[in-house]
């Protein structure tokens, strides 16, 4: 029973980890496509950065993600150099620390992580 206990915890624990993964990387996705798509001269502007936010909350369907987890970055190719020929812009967007509840606690403490995290970087021209 111990070890069906703790079969069951692993596995929420990596059934978490995936799905924040899979949530971060749809949040970057989301946010490169707004910047690609819309200007910021536009009136439809919306930041991508808070597009990415919300996507990667949203998609994460197993709980609600605390807004002090989630940083997003966009880093543009005006202020970002990385070479001369090849210049692009890049979004990041990290959860750190989230917490999450095992199934059952029978895993002694240091067998899983207490928390999660998870990081994607999506570049665009």
């Amino acid at each position: 029973l111990l070890i069906l206990f703790a079969f069951l915890d692993f596995g929420w624990y990596l059934t978490n980890l995936m799905v924040l993964e899979n949530a971060v990387s749809s949040g970057s996705r989301a946010g490169v496509r707004v910047k690609y798509w819309l200007d910021s001269d536009d009136d439809n502007y919306v930041d991508p950065r808070e597009i990415a936010r919300k996507v990667t909350e949203e998609t994460f369907w197993l709980g609600k993600i605390k807004e002090k987890n989630v940083e997003v970055s966009l880093k543009d190719a005006d202020f970002q150099v990385v070479d001369e020929d090849e210049n692009y812009s890049y979004l990041e967007v990290k959860v750190t620390g989230m917490d999450y509840g095992l199934l059952t606690g029978y895993l002694p403490a240091g067998v899983v992580p207490d928390t999660i995290a998870a990081r994607a970087l999506m570049s665009f021209p």
